[in-house]
């Protein structure tokens, strides 16, 4: 009892960050495909950055991978673009972040994966 009080203290539990409420914070790694024809890509990004600061995500790691071809077609379109997050939030947080995504127009796929 009292070294898990004493880790949630220290910021950490079980090596996951912890924040100043106990509540646990995982890494996730975020691949998003946007569909550039629906919503300009810079629009795409500052509604998501919004959302992540809206919903207190921390972003650890950014990475654009670039416009590819699509394995198969996605609502008739062969090109998406490819943006990879690494972020740090409580899985309430990821849930909204869910049902956000599946809602807009600009994003046509997404993966969220726990590191």
């Amino acid at each position: 009892m009292f070294k898990k009080l004493k880790k949630i203290l220290l910021g950490y539990y079980n090596n996951n960050p912890v924040d100043q409420k106990g509540i646990l914070m995982r890494k996730y790694e975020l691949m998003i495909i946007f569909d550039e024809e629906e919503i300009p890509l810079s629009d795409n990004k500052s509604t998501l950055a919004e959302l992540f600061t809206k919903n207190k995500v921390d972003i650890k790691e950014e990475k654009d991978i670039g416009q590819k071809d699509l394995s198969f077609p996605i609502n008739e379109k062969k090109r998406g673009h490819y943006y990879l997050y690494t972020i740090e939030c409580e899985q309430e947080v990821l849930n909204n972040l869910e049902s956000v995504f599946k809602l807009n127009k600009g994003i046509m796929r997404y993966l969220i994966v726990r590191q």
